[in-house]
């Protein structure tokens, strides 16, 4: 119908059938309503302009200019396809654009932490989530994956002068393993972050001295619920998960040792195993007071009665680090001392197997002589002596 007469006839009939009008407008021969025809939309969630082209929403840009010129172009393409189609005497499908979907940064970290939900542990998926959803927010969320430089990766890595080599490292390796789970997906056809220049790992060697593992203990009281965790990890060696998830289940042969299934132990495929965790004797009365205070789930919480997370732990010890002015102090080396001092006094073989790795990481992570070099020179005198008497 010509605009002049759908001009007249909307000035004839009362405003409250406009819509009625419209609707009859919008209906073929046979009654059928006539789809409305496309054209550029903005999508507030991506800061994009978007087009549903063949039945699929394809991105256009993010100014009108750049998506009205984009919009044409691909509706010319479809066209253009469709023409080429029906001379060829092929079925011509409306359904499917002529040209490929842009992929969106965002849009393939989020396809990848779903899949990390589903098949990976909850604490695995908590990482990735928080560190793509940062590498997201410092990018742009309208980046997409052929915009996507090395650049971008570096710059962000390099911008938190915070972070230490190793967390640069994990966080570009993280984000270059999405890039690789997209291309065996087919979701993307190239990566452009395959090779980045990541800063090199360094371990951190810290073992604590018997003068600061005394201050850390006088720092709290003797009921002090924190003070148990800290005694716990200190003489059983236990991973700080290990501390946080041992419950009354996990007791067996009188209180001797803590098994942990092979669903819920650290190690992946053929060397994932029950997990044996020894308990030495001193230990044994609290863990027992423990059980028998919460029967069900973890054992050390608390004043509320609250499952220690890895944030409340963080905290505390963020405050002990300030207190005593000890500048590298975390969870992990309490295990790093323990460890340390047991290959002093027992097999290797043996140590690693009460740790829950093999030798070669008991030596290569978890062993620094470096802090213990008067302790085992007294050892090595002793042990030269016995055998000169």
């Amino acid at each position: 119908m010509p605009k002049s007469a759908l001009s007249l006839l909307l000035n004839i009939v009362p405003f409250r059938d406009y819509h009625v009008v419209a609707d009859e407008l919008r209906r073929d021969e046979k009654g059928r309503t006539m789809p409305r025809p496309a054209k550029p939309f903005w999508k507030k969630s991506h800061r994009a302009y978007y087009a549903n082209i063949g039945g699929k929403p394809v991105r256009l840009g993010t100014t009108w200019e750049e998506a009205e010129k984009e919009f044409h172009r691909l509706k010319f393409e479809q066209k253009a396809g469709e023409l080429e189609a029906s001379r060829n005497g092929a079925t011509v499908q409306l359904d499917k654009p002529i040209t490929t979907k842009v992929e969106m940064v965002v849009d393939v970290c989020t396809k990848y932490l779903a899949h990390v939900q589903k098949n990976r542990k909850e604490r695995t998926y908590q990482w990735y989530r928080d560190t793509l959803k940062h590498f997201c927010k410092e990018v742009g969320r309208d980046l997409t994956v052929e915009e996507l430089i090395p650049h971008h990766l570096t710059e962000w890595a390099d911008r938190h002068h915070e972070w230490s080599s190793t967390t640069r490292f994990d966080y570009i390796r993280a984000v270059q393993g999405v890039f690789r789970w997209g291309i065996r997906q087919r979701l993307i056809t190239t990566n452009p972050i395959e090779y980045v220049e990541k800063p090199s790992p360094e371990s951190r060697e810290i073992i604590l001295t018997d003068k600061q593992w005394k201050a850390i203990l006088a720092s709290y009281l003797e009921d002090d619920p924190f003070r148990d965790l800290l005694v716990f990890a200190r003489s059983s060696g236990a991973r700080p998960q290990e501390s946080k998830k041992i419950e009354a289940r996990h007791m067996q042969q009188d209180g001797r040792v803590a098994v942990f299934l092979k669903k819920e132990s650290k190690n992946k495929g053929k060397r994932r195993r029950n997990r044996v965790l020894y308990l030495p004797p001193p230990l044994r009365p609290m863990l027992q007071r423990l059980c028998e205070k919460y029967p069900e789930g973890p054992i050390f919480r608390n004043k509320d009665g609250n499952p220690w997370t890895t944030n409340a732990i963080r905290s505390r010890f963020r405050r002990i680090r300030k207190k005593l002015k000890i500048e590298q102090l975390f969870m992990y080396a309490i295990r790093h001392t323990w460890e340390t001092h047991m290959l002093l006094e027992q097999p290797l073989q043996l140590v690693a197997e009460l740790a829950g790795h093999d030798a070669k990481t008991a030596m290569a992570t978890y062993h620094h002589p470096q802090f213990v070099l008067k302790e085992m020179l007294d050892k090595l005198d002793d042990d030269w002596a016995k055998q000169k008497s």
